[in-house]
């Protein structure tokens, strides 16, 4: 009897053509976070594919008022299990339906397209990893439950609450974003939130009445100075003034204006530093007038700080790259994922395992071929090995 590694890697051997072939096939379907259609084709897909490993599987509607596609994708193994696995991907990618970006071509050892790695790949990657446990016969007793998700790329907005109350009843989680092209990890992540500032001002013509307007693109300018003077260094902490929109013709006194920005934390402490500040700034420049100003948004994924459950996870996974000759390390990054909500939720997770490329959220985004075989082999081992690190309940 061979042992579960090499019985995994014999399975494994000859399906990087066949995961290649579903990638492309997920990847030439456009699913941008807005083109419904397109996240409804490739759910059928993927829906075929992961339906072939269990009986057990539903569709799930995001908001009570969603519309038929509007849903998270469960599919669950072994459901009885006391000890239970969360494993997540997403089917939207960053490409609107309109991008000029929208096909695959192969490029050597490289596979290029939209959401090739971002994260269709890393989809196959766990579906070929659960066929090989399944059909191996290697799965232990734990119960695996897949969501595939909609809206990842926009924040998860509709599957954000789905996700923190299904990690509430699993042990730890699977995600698989991808991975650097070197095979680093994501350890660490920075916190985001996303916000919003509505400025209203009072119109006037710009030239017989200049004065008695008052101009909201300038206190949307004003405001933005303060809110970007927030950044700082020393704790890494950014404030991304990404858009500012208001006005009209050129000789018109601008009522309106609204600005977008992006903040980056490292620590649950800075994250709650921030929100005071800019609650304190709001006021401040309500007080001072002349215009006014409404905020909305909030911080979307806390921080993802690495606590001994998350550290359990990363050594299990480093011994299993090295019981199969692969180098496994974790960096922290600014960067977010879901993998940040199930922290916040309680749930130690990995979040990069999906596989090995780079350029992503651009028309640069590619795969290592190479790497379909090795990252599925990795997380079916890895899975033999969690009830080594996973309590009895």
């Amino acid at each position: 009897m061979l042992e579960p590694k090499q019985q995994l890697k014999a399975f494994l051997a000859d399906k990087t053509e066949p995961m290649l072939e579903l990638i492309i096939a997920a990847a030439n379907i456009n699913s941008g976070s807005d083109n419904a259609s397109g996240i409804a084709e490739v759910t059928t897909l993927f829906q075929r594919e992961f339906s072939s490993l269990t009986a057990v599987s539903r569709s799930l509607p995001l908001r009570s008022e969603s519309p038929a596609n509007d849903c998270a994708e469960i599919f669950e193994i072994n459901p009885n299990a006391t000890r239970r696995v969360l494993m997540l991907g997403h089917l939207d990618t960053v490409f609107p339906s309109d991008h000029h970006f929208n096909t695959c071509w192969r490029q050597g050892n490289r596979l290029r397209g939209p959401g090739v790695a971002d994260m269709k790949g890393g989809i196959v990657v766990m579906l070929m990893a659960l066929k090989a446990l399944l059909k191996c016969e290697l799965l232990p007793d734990l119960g695996l439950t897949v969501v595939l998700t909609p809206d990842e790329e926009i924040g998860s907005p509709r599957s954000r609450d789905l996700l923190r109350s299904m990690a509430q009843q699993h042990d730890c989680g699977l995600v698989f974003e991808p991975a650097l092209e070197d095979g680093t990890l994501a350890g660490a992540r920075k916190g985001s939130g996303n916000f919003q500032i509505s400025v209203k001002g009072r119109s006037a013509h710009a030239g017989r009445e200049f004065f008695n307007g008052i101009n909201a693109v300038t206190g949307a300018a004003s405001l933005a100075g303060a809110l970007a003077s927030l950044s700082d260094v020393q704790s890494n902490t950014s404030v991304n003034i990404a858009k500012i929109t208001g006005g009209s013709a050129i000789n018109v006194v601008p009522d309106t204006a609204t600005m977008h920005f992006n903040v980056r934390v490292e620590d649950h402490q800075r994250m709650a530093d921030m929100e005071r500040a800019i609650l304190a700034l709001l006021e401040q420049f309500n007080s001072q007038g002349p215009c006014s100003f409404t905020l909305e948004g909030d911080f979307h994924r806390p921080p993802k700080v690495i606590d001994g459950a998350h550290q359990k996870l990363f050594s299990l996974l480093e011994a299993c790259g090295d019981a199969l000759n692969q180098t496994v390390k974790f960096r922290a990054t600014g960067g977010c994922c879901d993998g940040n909500n199930l922290a916040a939720a309680g749930l130690p997770n990995i979040d990069t395992l999906g596989v090995l490329g780079g350029g992503i959220h651009s028309e640069n985004e590619f795969l290592l071929i190479d790497s379909l075989v090795e990252r599925a082999l990795l997380t079916a081992f890895f899975i033999t090995q969690l009830p080594r690190v996973m309590e009895k309940p």
